[in-house]
Protein backbone atom coordinates (compact mmCIF):
# COMPACT_ATOMS: atom_id res chain seq x y z
CA UNK A 1 0.00 0.00 0.00
CA UNK A 2 0.91 3.21 -0.47
CA UNK A 3 1.98 6.53 2.11
CA UNK A 4 -1.00 8.11 0.15
CA UNK A 5 -3.63 5.64 0.93
CA UNK A 6 -4.53 4.73 -2.18
CA UNK A 7 -4.71 1.03 -1.84
CA UNK A 8 -7.95 -0.46 -2.47
CA UNK A 9 -9.19 -1.94 0.36
CA UNK A 10 -9.48 1.74 2.26
CA UNK A 11 -10.85 3.21 -0.53
CA UNK A 12 -13.83 1.13 -0.65
CA UNK A 13 -13.54 1.77 3.39
CA UNK A 14 -14.05 5.51 2.60
CA UNK A 15 -16.55 4.90 -0.66
CA UNK A 16 -18.90 3.27 2.23
CA UNK A 17 -18.55 5.95 4.54
CA UNK A 18 -19.61 8.22 1.70
CA UNK A 19 -22.43 6.62 0.83
CA UNK A 20 -23.84 5.58 4.22
CA UNK A 21 -23.43 9.49 5.37
CA UNK A 22 -24.34 11.23 1.45
CA UNK A 23 -26.67 9.06 -0.19
CA UNK A 24 -28.38 6.63 2.35
CA UNK A 25 -31.81 6.10 3.01
CA UNK A 26 -32.72 10.39 3.79
CA UNK A 27 -30.79 12.33 0.97
CA UNK A 28 -31.03 15.55 -0.81
CA UNK A 29 -29.53 17.44 -3.64
CA UNK A 30 -26.29 19.05 -1.97
CA UNK A 31 -25.10 15.89 -0.24
CA UNK A 32 -25.85 13.61 -3.63
CA UNK A 33 -23.33 16.80 -5.42
CA UNK A 34 -20.74 15.99 -2.58
CA UNK A 35 -21.26 12.49 -2.88
CA UNK A 36 -20.57 12.22 -6.71
CA UNK A 37 -17.87 14.80 -6.47
CA UNK A 38 -15.85 12.60 -3.44
CA UNK A 39 -16.64 9.64 -5.63
CA UNK A 40 -14.95 11.23 -8.55
CA UNK A 41 -11.73 12.14 -6.10
CA UNK A 42 -11.63 7.90 -5.46
CA UNK A 43 -11.93 7.15 -8.21
CA UNK A 44 -8.79 9.07 -9.58
CA UNK A 45 -6.76 7.85 -6.05
CA UNK A 46 -8.12 4.40 -7.11
CA UNK A 47 -5.59 4.67 -10.73
CA UNK A 48 -2.48 4.57 -8.10
CA UNK A 49 -3.85 1.25 -6.42
CA UNK A 50 -1.29 -1.70 -5.67
CA UNK A 51 -2.07 -4.79 -7.95
CA UNK A 52 0.95 -6.29 -7.36
CA UNK A 53 -1.35 -10.15 -6.87
CA UNK A 54 -4.33 -11.43 -7.52
CA UNK A 55 -6.35 -10.34 -4.30
CA UNK A 56 -4.94 -6.53 -5.21
CA UNK A 57 -6.17 -6.51 -8.73
CA UNK A 58 -9.64 -8.69 -7.31
CA UNK A 59 -9.97 -5.68 -4.64
CA UNK A 60 -9.05 -3.42 -7.33
CA UNK A 61 -11.86 -4.59 -9.62
CA UNK A 62 -14.35 -4.48 -6.67
CA UNK A 63 -13.58 -0.87 -6.57
CA UNK A 64 -14.12 0.10 -9.10
CA UNK A 65 -17.44 -1.69 -9.87
CA UNK A 66 -18.38 -0.46 -6.30
CA UNK A 67 -18.03 3.59 -7.51
CA UNK A 68 -19.43 2.87 -10.98
CA UNK A 69 -22.77 1.46 -8.77
CA UNK A 70 -22.22 4.37 -6.06
CA UNK A 71 -21.96 7.05 -9.22
CA UNK A 72 -25.64 5.36 -10.32
CA UNK A 73 -26.94 5.67 -7.39
CA UNK A 74 -26.52 9.22 -6.82
CA UNK A 75 -27.00 10.18 -10.25
CA UNK A 76 -30.63 7.86 -10.58
CA UNK A 77 -31.38 10.05 -6.80
CA UNK A 78 -31.01 13.42 -8.45
CA UNK A 79 -32.74 13.00 -11.11
CA UNK A 80 -36.09 11.42 -8.96
CA UNK A 81 -37.25 14.60 -7.36
CA UNK A 82 -39.50 12.91 -5.02
CA UNK A 83 -39.53 10.58 -2.69
CA UNK A 84 -40.69 6.67 -2.88
CA UNK A 85 -40.31 3.78 -1.07
CA UNK A 86 -37.03 3.33 0.39
CA UNK A 87 -36.10 6.95 -1.45
CA UNK A 88 -36.77 9.50 0.69
CA UNK A 89 -35.57 13.47 -0.61
CA UNK A 90 -35.54 15.67 2.13
CA UNK A 91 -36.09 18.18 -0.56
CA UNK A 92 -38.72 16.45 -2.01
CA UNK A 93 -41.22 14.51 0.86
CA UNK A 94 -44.07 13.88 -1.49
CA UNK A 95 -44.48 11.46 -3.79
CA UNK A 96 -45.28 12.43 -7.15
CA UNK A 97 -47.40 10.20 -9.16
CA UNK A 98 -48.04 12.65 -12.05
CA UNK A 99 -44.14 13.44 -13.37
CA UNK A 100 -42.51 10.44 -11.59
CA UNK A 101 -44.30 7.13 -12.20
CA UNK A 102 -41.08 6.05 -14.40
CA UNK A 103 -38.44 4.17 -13.76
CA UNK A 104 -34.86 5.61 -14.44
CA UNK A 105 -32.65 3.84 -16.58
CA UNK A 106 -29.10 4.30 -16.69
CA UNK A 107 -26.91 3.24 -20.19
CA UNK A 108 -23.38 3.76 -21.40
CA UNK A 109 -23.09 5.73 -24.07
CA UNK A 110 -19.23 5.32 -24.92
CA UNK A 111 -17.63 6.79 -21.57
CA UNK A 112 -20.41 8.25 -20.69
CA UNK A 113 -23.45 7.76 -18.05
CA UNK A 114 -26.89 8.63 -19.82
CA UNK A 115 -29.92 8.11 -17.68
CA UNK A 116 -33.99 8.84 -18.49
CA UNK A 117 -37.38 8.08 -17.62
CA UNK A 118 -39.17 5.66 -18.58
CA UNK A 119 -42.81 5.42 -17.67
CA UNK A 120 -44.44 2.73 -15.59
CA UNK A 121 -46.51 0.02 -17.89
CA UNK A 122 -49.89 0.53 -17.96
CA UNK A 123 -50.50 -2.41 -16.17
CA UNK A 124 -49.18 -0.88 -12.97
CA UNK A 125 -51.85 1.11 -11.44
CA UNK A 126 -50.74 4.53 -9.68
CA UNK A 127 -50.61 2.63 -6.23
CA UNK A 128 -48.21 0.50 -7.78
CA UNK A 129 -50.05 -2.68 -8.20
CA UNK A 130 -50.86 -4.45 -11.10
CA UNK A 131 -54.05 -4.26 -12.75
CA UNK A 132 -54.86 -7.79 -14.26
CA UNK A 133 -58.42 -6.85 -16.06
Amino acid sequence: PSAAGEDSETLARLLKEIMWEKAGVVREAPELDKALRRIEELRSLSVNSPRRHARELRRCLELQNMLLLSEMICRAALMRTESRGSHYRTDYPEEDNRNWLKNIILCREGKKMTLRGVPVSSDVTASGEIDKR
